[in-house]
């Protein structure tokens, strides 16, 4: 973490993800596939923390994750013995995985996390950043996941201004999330002002996720409705990406095959021609 003009920054050293999702405007039925997905994409003992806003969701995560996973968690209404043991098994890799509220997470200082997850958004950015400080740490680099649903919408301008910040990557159906996000909370005239920026920048050869952003962080407040109903946009169109990507990849597994189908063919032909020579 650093500080820029009085205000947190993220480390660069951590690679930030955010999986937008509420498609039907929820989200929360999304959150668990995704969380075993990521987890079981992860080298065996790898260190995660899962950040969860309530005490109930992270005993909920513990006894569903604990099937497959060495996952525990902490937060408040744990006896210190009990938050000590998760603690001491955290750190030695016993139970690589943790699940903590933010309360129960201050002041821990563990190395070699590798990876934080956000399966519920937290009450500001400021928390947001120090959650993903757990990991990149000491000069080593971390990833840092983020479950964002139609709830979270009110976040969109200043999480697009940190992950700006940061340097990192903005997908195209998250920059239409958030410019779409900005023109709605902004209502029509501060909508208006934001997107004549952005046509500005683009004439003047400046990104327009930057002007996008710039302007979300102007809009104060609109119609959530409107803001659910851009952040859902936005996942069915990560959800086309992602399938995309899906027939490409097997498309390509297929004509693959088929070459390696060929090859062994023309092979035994020629066998066969060499044999009856």
């Amino acid at each position: 973490m650093g500080q820029v003009e009085d205000r947190l920054v993220a480390n660069t050293s951590i690679t930030q993800h955010v999986d937008v999702m509420g498609a039907m405007g929820g989200g929360s039925a999304e959150k668990m596939p995704r969380l075993r997905q990521l987890l079981q994409s992860k080298p065996p003992g790898t260190r995660i923390i899962i950040f969860c806003s309530t005490k109930r969701m992270c005993d909920q995560l513990a006894m569903g994750l604990g099937r497959d996973f060495r996952a525990a968690a902490i937060h408040g209404d744990k006896q210190q013995r009990e938050r000590d043991w998760v603690l001491a098994s955290f750190k030695s890799g016993q139970c690589p995985i943790m699940i903590a509220t933010d309360v129960a997470a201050r002041g821990l200082d563990v190395p070699d996390v590798g990876a934080v997850i956000n399966y519920d958004f937290p009450n500001g950015v400021e928390d947001y950043i120090h959650r993903i400080g757990r990991t990149g740490r000491a000069g080593a680099t971390g990833e840092a996941y983020t479950f964002f649903t139609p709830a979270d919408s009110k976040h969109a301008g200043q999480l697009c201004r940190v992950l700006r910040e940061a340097g990192q990557a903005v997908s195209p159906s998250w920059s239409r999330c958030l410019r779409t996000a900005a023109a709605a909370a902004a209502g029509p005239a501060t909508a208006g002002a934001a997107a004549g920026a952005s046509a500005a920048a683009a004439a003047a050869g400046v990104g327009t996720e930057a002007a996008a952003a710039e302007g979300m962080e102007e809009a104060a407040a609109g119609s959530a409705g409107e803001v659910m109903e851009a952040v859902a946009a936005a996942a069915m169109a990560t959800r086309r990406e992602e399938r995309e990507r899906e027939r490409e990849t097997f498309f390509r597994f297929l004509l693959s095959l088929f070459a390696l189908g060929v090859s062994f063919f023309f092979e035994r032909i020629l066998l066969l021609v060499v044999s009856m020579w």
